[in-house]
């Protein structure tokens, strides 16, 4: 398949009739992310026109959040066969998954935000919450519903992402790793295909949801410094034990070993991304507090080592990733 796009264009694209890749929109952006290298992520801000997009399905995610609001009834969808109007507002997500059939109508002129994430990006935060199943999203358009604490949480992160494209970036690229990781995990909390959530209702935590995103987002904020489970805790104004209990009851694991799969995972972003930094810089930039412990969290969760992965062996790691998620 060709996956050459023209340069004047939109980096975003879509399946064209013929089965290349062709841009998603017929403009060009006001800015994007493209000269930060967000290796399986793309945003970009677009004003466009009233105007319309032709059926047809992306290779990757798409989310939109607009920044003016739309008067009732002045735009619509179908997807996969499903027909879907109303209007845009700009608290809201909106998900065109990938690989499903889309088009779209809008009256009125948009000014929009897109992020692109590739299917690659959403796997790898499948994995390392456990989930099982499919590990693809659905789309999400529902003009009417508000958003909940967990939607609210991702809109944050993708304006964060905005403000770093726009070029107000106070963290610089080692904070971009670490939104763009938060917001994959949350698209896999939000919009797994299978439509359930990884926090199950039937495993619903005693904490309130509020509580729950406030905690990964203090893990994510803190990421590449020392915290302790006391730290989280006190963060949210509820006892260490509380929390502990109740975030096992709910994510199926404790809240330490997430922090450290969180911190592997970064790890794994700083490796594929930064060739020449050491894994000893890697180790103490994604919060690890020796190279010891970031060796064996690392390996337990990704089985191969921080080395082994650097060398160049993806068929290794993909084998013997299952079963070290079994360990």
């Amino acid at each position: 398949m060709n996956t050459s796009l023209p340069a004047q264009f939109t980096e975003l694209a879509v399946y064209g009739p013929d089965g290349t890749l062709a841009p998603a929109v017929a403009s060009q952006p006001v800015y994007s992310s493209s000269t930060l290298a967000w290796r399986g992520f793309v945003l970009e801000r677009h004003r466009l026109p009233p105007g319309s997009v032709p059926l047809a399905a992306s290779p990757a995610h798409i989310l939109c959040l607009t920044f003016n609001r739309m008067p009732p009834s002045s735009i619509s969808w179908h997807v996969q066969g499903r027909h879907v109007r109303g209007q845009m507002a700009p608290e809201r997500i909106y998900l065109r998954a990938a690989e499903e059939e889309f088009s779209c109508v809008w009256t009125v002129p948009l000014d929009i935000l897109f992020l692109s994430v590739e299917p690659r990006s959403i796997a790898w935060a499948c994995d390392m919450l456990g989930v099982k199943g499919p590990q693809t999203l659905r789309s999400h358009l529902d003009c009417q519903k508000l958003l909940a604490d967990d939607e609210q949480s991702l809109r944050q992160i993708i304006l964060k992402l905005n403000a770093c494209a726009n070029g107000e970036n106070p963290g610089g690229s080692l904070y971009e790793e670490t939104l763009l990781l938060a917001c994959s995990l949350q698209l896999v909390m939000l919009y797994r295909a299978d439509g359930r959530s990884v926090a199950s209702p039937a495993r619903a935590s005693a904490l309130p949801a509020a509580k729950l995103t406030a905690v990964r987002e203090y893990i994510w904020e803190n990421l590449t410094r020392p915290i302790t489970l006391e730290d989280i805790a006190q963060s949210i104004g509820v006892s260490t034990h509380r929390l502990s209990v109740q975030f096992r009851k709910t994510f199926s694991i404790t809240l330490w070993q997430y922090v450290l799969r969180c911190r592997a995972a970064y790890a794994r972003r700083l490796i594929g991304r930064h060739q020449g930094m050491s894994l000893a810089d890697v180790a103490n930039d994604s919060g690890f507090e020796s190279y010891t412990s970031f060796f064996h969290a690392f390996s337990k969760f990704y089985g191969v080592s921080p080395s082994n992965l650097r060398a160049g062996k993806p068929e290794y790691f993909l084998q013997n990733f299952t079963e070290a998620r079994k360990r």
